[in-house]
C-alpha cells in the first residue's frame, strides 16, 4: 500500500512539474516575443537578436551551472539508479539543472526539454523512495515510473514513454517494472490531457504506403538513417572532446555553445 501511494505521488508530481515547465516556456515566448514556440520566435527576430539571444542565454545557463555546488548529474545517472541501484539522485542538483536548461531553452538554444523533465521524474522517485523507506528494488521502480511520467507529460505520448523507459533507461522488459511504469504513464497522461489537452505536442500525422515497392524505399531509408546517425554520434563525441579540452570552464563553455547556435540560425535564415 505504501508503494502504491508513492507511485501515485511520483506520477502526479512528475506530470504536474512537466506541465508547469511547458506552460512557463509558452508564457515566456508569448510575453517576451509574442510567439507560440521557439521556432516561430527565432524566425521572427532580426539577425542580430538571433545571434545575441542564444549567446546571452548560454552565458546565463553557464553561470547557473558554475554556481552549482552538488556533484554532476544527468539522465545517465537516472539509468544507473534503475539498472544498478545507485540512487544518489539529488533534487537540489536537479533543480539547478532544470533552471539552467530552462534558461537555455527559453533563449533558443538547441536542447530538448525532455532531459530535465526525465531527470526530475527520476529524482522525485528516488527522493520519495528514500523518504518512505521503500526497499531498493521498489525505489528503482519508482525512479523508472517517474521517468516515464515525466516523458509522458513532456510530449503527451504515453506509449512512447513506456518504450523509451524499457529500451533506454532499463534496457530490458522486466515484469516487476512493467505494470508500475504503465500505471505511471496513464496517470501522467490523464493529468496532462486534463490540463493541456489531448494529442501529442507536435501534432498527429497520417502515413500510408500504397504500392508495395515503397517498402523497399523505406528499407533503404532505414539503412541510410542508421549510417548517418552513427556518423553523427561519432562527430558529436569528437566535438565534445574538443570542447572539453578547449573551453571547459563555465560560463564560457555554454556561452560558446549559444554563439554557435545563434550563428547557425543566422546563416540558415540568410
Amino acid at each position: 500500500m505504501r508503494f502504491l501511494g508513492a507511485l501515485i505521488g511520483v506520477s502526479f508530481g512528475a506530470a504536474l512539474f512537466a506541465v508547469a515547465f511547458r506552460a512557463g516556456l509558452a508564457w515566456w515566448y508569448r510575453a517576451a516575443f509574442s510567439g507560440d514556440n521557439v521556432v516561430s520566435v527565432m524566425a521572427s527576430l532580426p539577425w542580430w537578436l538571433r545571434l545575441l539571444l542564444p549567446t546571452a542565454g548560454g552565458f546565463a545557463a553557464g553561470v547557473i551551472a558554475r554556481w552549482r555546488k552538488a556533484a554532476r548529474q544527468g539522465v545517465s545517472n537516472v539509468m544507473e539508479a534503475v539498472v544498478l541501484g545507485r540512487l544518489a539522485l539529488s533534487l537540489k542538483t536537479t533543480a539547478s539543472r532544470v533552471a539552467s536548461s530552462g534558461v537555455a531553452i527559453a533563449s533558443g538554444m538547441s536542447i530538448g526539454r525532455e532531459g530535465p523533465l526525465i531527470e526530475f521524474g527520476g529524482s522525485l522517485g528516488a527522493a520519495v523512495g528514500r523518504r518512505l523507506a521503500i526497499p531498493l528494488n521498489g525505489t528503482r521502480v519508482l525512479v523508472a515510473a517517474g521517468t516515464a511520467a515525466g516523458f509522458t507529460a513532456a510530449y503527451n505520448t504515453p506509449f512512447a514513454a513506456v518504450l523509451f523507459v524499457f529500451e533506454t533507461i532499463i534496457g530490458i522488459a522486466t515484469p516487476a517494472a512493467l505494470l508500475p511504469t504503465m500505471g505511471a504513464t496513464v496517470l501522467a497522461a490523464t493529468v496532462t490531457r486534463a490540463l493541456v489537452g489531448a494529442g501529442p505536442i507536435y501534432g498527429q500525422r497520417a502515413f500510408a504506403v500504397h504500392p508495395f515497392t515503397d517498402l523497399w524505399w523505406l528499407l533503404i531509408l532505414g539503412l541510410l538513417s542508421a549510417v548517418v546517425a552513427t556518423g553523427f554520434k561519432r562527430f558529436l563525441a569528437q566535438a565534445e572532446e574538443l570542447v572539453e579540452r578547449g573551453v571547459s570552464v563555465q560560463p564560457w563553455r555554454a556561452t560558446a555553445g549559444g554563439f554557435v547556435v545563434g550563428a547557425h540560425a543566422k546563416l540558415c535564415s540568410g
